[in-house]
């Protein structure tokens, strides 16, 4: 994958306008641990790269959501992946 369309720059972007709180589960890095571990959220590309006809830079706004690293698992546990929604709707808390 090209660093064009991996770009720590669209990545921060995706975090400024989504924020850094799983939409998943709702887990912040910054809030359990601290602002240390804030940039741990991952950048999830909504269409997987492989489904993209073209290659360009990714749209932070469109293109990127950031869950925590066990919900992008999940995401990515199966071919196609599921959804961010789908996961959502998969995810229960426990009491």
């Amino acid at each position: 994958v090209s660093t064009a369309r991996r770009n720590r720059d669209v990545r921060e972007r995706c975090l400024q306008i989504h924020g850094v709180r799983c939409p998943i589960c709702g887990f912040d890095f910054a809030a359990t641990f601290s602002e240390s571990f804030r940039k741990l959220i991952h950048a999830h590309h909504v269409t997987p790269f492989s489904e993209c006809s073209e290659k360009r830079a990714s749209d932070p706004v469109n293109d990127l959501r950031p869950v925590c690293l066990n919900c992008h698992a999940a995401i990515h546990s199966r071919r196609p992946a599921y959804s961010i929604e789908e996961v959502r709707d998969l995810y229960r808390k426990v009491d």
